[in-house]
């Protein structure tokens, strides 16, 4: 194939992964690769789409070819690496990625992902390291800041963990990061609720949604619970009393706790057997019970 046409076909299958299209990318670059048995960059293209298609045994041999003919390119044992960790060869990624670290010690991606794998193994002070090591190198990389969000977690770093995930939650991130980021948050909200007992405030909440669905249609309940819901996916945030929201179907402003008190309350009242995600059981009996004994019926 002429260098021009082998360079052309080469820039087309690389703007088709980019744009994710890997299964339209993967003939042209496996006719480039039989073309060019020599070219490592175009193998390092192909091994990295097999593995994001998730033929991991195709990808992990292509790659491992990356290495031997460019033993001093770090990117061929990073891309190995990610491989053999999504095969589950946790032990053999470790070593793919330490060997890129040894080539170029601030490799960002080589730096996440070896984090990455160490937190699966459950080495989550090593893993911050290594995740605080890639944020040093690229300051926005989102999943570094996850990673780190994740790891503090584990540990019990709740606000450290927090204060990550509201850091990748300003960014611009993928969707599936940003919805992995947000459950991430509403778990650590849940465990700050049963770490801290009884929350007052949530009780006094839960009553005035009581006291205000009260003398509402079950439409206007729907309403506020559809807002909220639609709200709460870019995040409700329900420690800072400070940050307030505007409803269109509620009056006035509210804190993110109170909010989701009115969705506690609002789906207790149109299906019991919803779960949100949070476990305000406790609190919603303690104001249902105030709420009754003012001779009122939920």
């Amino acid at each position: 194939m002429p260098t021009r046409s082998k360079k052309a076909e080469l820039e087309k299958a690389l703007k088709l992964l980019a744009k994710g299209h890997h299964l339209q990318a993967r003939p042209i670059l496996e006719r480039l690769a039989q073309e060019n048995p020599g070219d490592y960059v175009i193998l390092h293209n192909l091994g990295m789409c097999y593995s994001d298609l998730g033929l991991l045994d195709e990808a992990i041999q292509t790659l491992a070819k990356v290495t031997q003919l460019a033993p001093n390119f770090p990117d061929g044992y990073v891309a190995l690496g990610v491989a053999q960790a999504r095969a589950g060869r946790k032990e053999d990624a470790i070593a793919s990625f330490t060997k890129a670290l040894e080539l170029d010690p601030r490799h960002p991606h080589a730096l996440r992902n070896l984090g990455g794998v160490l937190a699966e193994m459950g080495q989550y002070a090593e893993a911050i390291k290594l995740f605080q090591q890639a944020l040093d190198v690229n300051p926005e990389d989102p999943r570094a800041l996850y990673g780190l969000a994740a790891a503090h977690k584990a540990l019990g770093n709740l606000a450290e963990a927090d204060r990550y995930l509201k850091r990748l939650l300003a960014s611009e991130v993928l969707p599936e990061l940003r919805e992995r980021a947000k459950d991430l948050r509403r778990e650590i909200a849940e465990i700050e609720f049963k770490k801290h007992g009884l929350r007052m405030d949530a009780v006094w909440y839960c009553l005035e949604a009581l006291e205000y669905f009260a003398s509402k249609p079950l439409d206007t309940v729907r309403r506020v619970v559809y807002e909220i819901a639609l709200l709460g996916r870019e995040g409700l945030d329900i420690h800072n009393p400070e940050r307030q929201y505007r409803l269109t179907s509620l009056p006035g402003t509210h804190s993110g706790l109170e909010l989701l008190c009115y969705l506690y309350v609002g789906i207790a009242k149109l299906d019991p057997t919803v779960d949100i995600g949070f476990d305000l059981s406790r609190e919603y009996a303690a104001a249902l019970a105030l709420f009754q004994s003012r001779g009122k019926d939920a």
